[in-house]
Formats: C-alpha cells, sequence, structure tokens
C-alpha cells in the first residue's frame, strides 16, 4: 500500500523490517504484525526480526567502511582466481571442481556453526549449473588467451543483467544505462583483432562473455532465493550442487576441457 519500507521478505511472504512512517500509522502497523503473527510457526526474534517457520534470517548489518574493506578484498581474490587459472596445469573442469568442492565444504561448516538447516529445494540445483557454467567459460577463457581477457569478457555481465532483467521482468532501461551498454560493447569490439575463432583472443573472448552472461543469470535468479534464505545457505547448495554436476565430466576427462 505504498506506506510500509520492507528490507526483504520471510519465507512464506511475510514482510520484517517494517517501519511506520508517520505516528497515525501505528495502528494500521499493529494490525499488520497481528496478521504475520497469526501465520502458523510464526513468532518475533529476539531482535524483533521475523521468525517464520522455525528459521530466524535476520538483516546483515554493515558499516560503510567494512563494506569497501570487503569489496576490495573480493575484487581482490577475483583477480587471484584469475592468476590461479592461468598458472595450474589442471582442466578448467578440474579447477571449478575442487574450488566448488572447498567452497562447499567450507560453507558447509558455517552454516551448521549459524545454525541455518533451512530445507533444500531442488531448483537449487539449476544455480549450481549455472556456477559451474561460470567458473568453467571463466577459466577456459584465461587459458585459451589471457588474464586480461577473461577477466574483461568477464566483467560485461552487468551489458548481460541489463538484457535479462528487460526480457525476464519488464524492467526498464534509463538512457544512463543504454549509454553505458553502449560502451561496454564498443570496448569489447576493440579487444577482438580479427572475426575469426582461430585467433586465441577471440575465442578467450567468447569464453569470457560466455562467463559474463552465466554470471548475470546467477544474479538475477539468486534474487528470488535471497528473499528467504541466507546467503550462505544459497552459496553452501549452489557451490556443492555445483561440484556434483562437475564430477562426471572430472572422472571421463580429467586432464582435458
Amino acid at each position: 500500500d505504498g506506506m510500509f519500507s520492507s528490507r526483504g521478505m520471510g519465507a512464506g511472504g511475510c514482510s520484517w523490517g517494517v517501519l511506520p512512517r508517520a505516528p497515525r500509522d501505528l495502528p494500521i502497523l499493529a494490525r499488520r504484525w497481528g496478521d504475520i503473527l497469526a501465520q502458523p510457526g510464526s513468532a518475533l526474534g529476539r531482535d524483533g526480526t521475523m521468525l517464520a517457520d522455525g528459521h530466524d534470517f535476520p538483516p546483515a548489518r554493515m558499516t560503510n567502511a567494512a563494506a569497501l574493506v570487503a569489496l576490495h578484498v573480493a575484487v581482490a581474490l577475483f583477480g587471484f582466481a584469475g592468476l590461479f587459472g592461468k598458472w595450474l596445469t589442471l582442466s578448467p573442469v578440474a579447477i571449478v571442481l575442487g574450488r566448488t568442492a572447498i567452497a562447499a565444504v567450507a560453507l558447509g561448516i558455517l552454516r551448521l556453526r549459524a545454525r541455518q538447516h533451512a530445507p533444500f529445494d531442488v531448483r537449487l540445483a539449476a544455480n549450481g549449473i549455472v556456477l559451474a557454467l561460470h567458473w568453467v567459460s571463466f577459466f577456459a577463457a584465461i587459458q585459451v588467451s589471457t588474464v586480461a581477457v577473461g577477466l574483461l569478457g568477464c566483467a560485461s555481465f552487468p551489458l548481460f543483467t541489463l538484457a535479462i532483467e528487460r526480457m525476464f521482468l519488464a524492467r526498464p532501461i534509463h538512457r544512463r544505462e543504454a549509454t553505458t551498454a553502449i560502451l561496454v560493447t564498443a570496448g569489447l569490439v576493440l579487444l577482438v583483432p580479427e572475426i575469426s575463432l582461430a585467433n586465441p583472443l577471440v575465442r578467450g573472448l567468447c569464453w569470457g562473455l560466455v562467463s559474463g552472461f552465466t554470471f548475470a543469470l546467477l544474479a538475477v535468479m539468486n534474487r528470488r532465493w535471497a528473499m528467504g534464505r541466507p546467503a550462505t545457505d544459497i552459496a553452501f547448495w549452489q557451490n556443492a550442487l555445483a561440484a556434483m554436476a562437475l564430477l562426471p565430466f572430472a572422472l571421463a576427462s580429467p586432464w582435458a576441457l
């Protein structure tokens, strides 16, 4: 009704973190919380966040300084991932299998310590497959060309995000976003020395574009899950399912793509 500000949605479609905009809205807010608490299995956590169906998913809190530090660390780690992909003599499938398996184990431990026990949903398998395709294409781009070409191709994901949101979510594209998309496309075209797949840079850029597309697709798909699951739980299932999807290919051809 435009009066409530919601930071997220709990399981079962219940909003939590709602705040009144004016004192006159308090009676309506009280009735809304009454409706929420009347649902089976619903209650309030110690900090006032929603407990739905026995799961406590409080909103994450991070200061601006901590967020900037985390962002820079993530960028550095992402860059190192490309370097390791170039240094290792393993195939992209083997690299991603090891990467996702180790990540699943580490995230599983964190998930248990945080006592996050959201039920498994078979639809998460699609996220795992897309994640596997993203990382395999990313490391393939780096191995057939250079780290720079692989990273630049993968960095095209905002362009694909705009296209996916426009196609499936009917999201309008603003003028600034359209200008950015044109500039990104022009930059990618400048990377192409010739229109020939025999050129390793062209093959690497093609793999990089596949990596960027699958990353954008995964980001859009994760929006649905982020409404009712903590990030650790989503990442755990994605990595675990990606590892299981890649295992047969790694066993069939462990040293080649």
